[in-house]
């Protein structure tokens, strides 16, 4: 639409020479707005390129981490809501009512369980991905050469900090990988559960037992949510 209304604008004002000789305030809008609409549609545009290039630049370095590249599921927020779209068409159309009901108790408990963390797991694994991991383990094996060789006392107990805090920035970062790991796990899981329920939803009579595997089966995977995403709430009231 936006593309529309520029071009339009543009077509105006390649005609405005006579057109501003009669109605001088009338072009001297059109052109504001005009101008106005590129400045919009430019920074819309900037946004959506540089958000693109970020996916581009994370799957990237995502490929080079096999422990996370095999979880992990780049836009899953979309995923799990194009599922559970497609679970609750199959379970409208063979008449589980009370599916239905769960479902949309389910995307409530979503939202409170996995959806709300997303912003700080995609921060966690971004500062994980951009780190030189290699480099912090090459510093923590040099400081320790450097401690062993030590003579004076001061300069000892210096280097003692500085290993003690490179090592804490390790742990933490082995700790956030296996939060990652554990978080996109557990949407595998999620997905995986929603597409056992479509097949079930198509070939299950018995809606009573359909509608007990999918309470057990999902209350499962959500308390397991609940448990990582405790941690996660701990680690970020960490002050690090």
């Amino acid at each position: 639409m936006e593309e529309l209304l520029l071009a339009a604008g543009i077509c105006l004002l390649l005609g405005s020479s006579i057109f501003l000789y009669y109605y001088p305030f009338i072009t001297i809008l059109a052109l504001a707005a005009t101008c106005g609409t590129t400045i919009h549609w430019w920074k819309k545009k900037k946004l959506l390129l540089a958000k693109k290039e970020n996916i581009t630049q994370r799957l990237e370095k995502v490929k080079k981490h096999p422990e996370i590249e095999q979880v992990f599921i780049p836009d899953f927020e979309k995923k799990i809501k194009i599922n559970l779209k497609e679970l609750k068409n199959i379970l409208q159309k063979n008449e589980h009512e009370v599916m239905i009901e769960m479902i949309n108790d389910l995307n409530d408990n979503l939202k409170t369980d996995i959806l709300t963390h997303k912003t700080y797991i995609i921060e966690m694994l971004d500062s994980y991905i951009n780190t030189n991991h290699r480099v912090i383990s090459s510093e923590i094996k040099i400081t320790k050469e450097k401690i062993s060789t030590a003579n004076e006392t001061h300069s000892k107990n210096m280097l003692l900090e500085i290993l003690s805090s490179l090592t804490e920035k390790q742990s933490l970062y082995q700790a956030n990988k296996k939060q990652i790991i554990h978080f996109y796990s557990q949407i595998k899981k999620v997905l995986l559960q929603i597409d056992n329920m479509k097949l079930k939803s198509n070939n299950s009579c018995d809606k009573d037992q359909l509608a007990l595997s999918f309470k057990n089966d999902f209350s499962k995977t959500l308390s397991q949510f609940n448990d990582a995403n405790e941690i996660l709430d701990e680690i970020n009231k960490l002050d690090l």
